[in-house]
């Protein structure tokens, strides 16, 4: 309970229903219901993992963790990620980016730093994408701009649309 350290302790629960009643009884998981659970039925099981953990409860946590990917603040960077714009030369396009193969991207779109573009993805010409992220599988339309903000998974952005800092 008094020990100081700079380390701190991340994780996933699984819990059953039974378990998950008995946590509204408690404020804390980890100091409250995990020693409950053990006082009353014996055990927990637990594993580590020598992984990453990145906790994303908002879009700027995975605008932040997007960022250290393509800064290559961790250890296991994706292949895809794009260092050099000569690699491009039909795109203007500013690093770092992250622009799978399966990507569709029409000549002479303009993708800005820290943009993250997912599998299968549709950029038509005179698109503008800045330090976005477009999840797999969404189509953006001709000269539709898409700046600091989210494009989910199988979204369409038409021709023409924009969608600015915090749109999800």
């Amino acid at each position: 309970e008094n020990c100081r350290s700079d380390l701190a302790v991340t994780g996933v629960f699984f819990i059953n229903r039974k378990t998950a009643l008995l946590a509204e009884n408690y404020t804390d998981l980890l100091t409250e219901l995990i020693p409950a659970v053990i006082r009353q039925h014996g055990k927990v099981t637990a594993f580590t993992s020598d992984g990453i953990f990145v906790d994303l409860n908002t879009p700027d946590d995975l605008f932040t963790a997007n960022k250290a990917v393509l800064s290559g603040a961790f250890p296991h960077s994706p292949e895809n990620i794009v260092k050099k714009a000569s690699d491009y030369p039909e795109l203007d396009l500013s690093v770092p980016a992250l622009i799978p193969h399966s990507a569709d991207i029409a000549p002479h779109v303009k993708i800005g730093a820290d943009t993250v573009i997912g599998e299968n993805v549709t950029v038509c010409r005179g698109a503008k994408i800045n330090g976005a992220i477009i999840m797999d599988g969404a189509y953006i339309g001709e000269r539709a701009t898409v700046n600091h903000a989210i494009i989910g998974t199988g979204a369409r952005l038409l021709t023409g649309a924009s969608a600015f800092e915090g749109a999800v």
